[in-house]
C-alpha cells in the first residue's frame, strides 16, 4: 500500500524543541508532551499516558510559537494534530 502525504515529514533535530504543551479553551489543564515528527500540515505527538476525552479543538505550544490544532487521529500514548490557523507568538 503506497503512503501519499501532503507534507514531507522530519523529526526534531539540532536546535528544534522535542517539547511541546497542548493548550485548552474550556479550562482544562495543559499537557506536556513528546514532538515525534513535524509537517507544514501537522505533527505526530507522544503523549505522558493515554488521555481520554481529549477534546478535539486545541492549540499547541511549541517553540515559543502557538498554533491552533485539531486532533486527526489517537492510537495509544500518540496522537496526530493538523494545523486549522495561522501561528502566533
Amino acid at each position: 500500500m503506497s503512503d501519499k502525504r501532503r507534507w514531507s515529514r522530519f523529526e526534531p533535530k539540532g536546535l528544534v524543541s522535542k517539547t511541546a504543551k497542548l493548550m485548552f479553551v474550556a479550562g482544562l489543564p495543559s499537557i506536556e508532551c513528546r514532538v515525534v515528527d513535524l509537517s507544514a500540515g501537522g505533527a505526530c505527538l507522544e503523549l505522558p499516558r493515554q488521555q481520554e476525552g481529549l477534546p478535539s479543538e486545541f492549540e499547541i505550544l511549541h517553540g515559543g510559537v502557538r498554533r491552533p490544532c485539531r486532533l486527526a487521529w489517537k492510537r495509544g500514548f500518540r496522537i496526530g494534530c493538523q494545523y486549522t490557523g495561522s501561528f502566533r507568538r
